[in-house]
């Protein structure tokens, strides 16, 4: 069973530890999440949110394309 995180991981371009060190979640909770066998709280959420989203950015700008900045959010 594949689940949404690991769909945007993977989309993301980043391995389970890549992500574990960037968002600060340990990576076997990571994989245990995306094996649908624990809920991650709320906290852990957010962080991997900001993680992955920061990854996304670094994709596109390697291909050219430069993001607005959100810093007025």
């Amino acid at each position: 069973m594949t689940t949404a995180l690991r769909k945007l991981r993977k989309l993301s371009g980043v391995t389970q530890y890549q992500l574990a060190r960037l968002s600060g979640v340990e990576r076997t909770r990571l994989s245990l999440a995306e094996n649908g066998h624990i809920q991650l709280g709320t906290s852990e959420y957010k962080a991997i949110h900001a993680a992955i989203l920061s990854a996304f950015k670094r994709k596109i700008t390697q291909f050219g394309e430069v993001l607005p900045n959100d810093s007025g959010r």
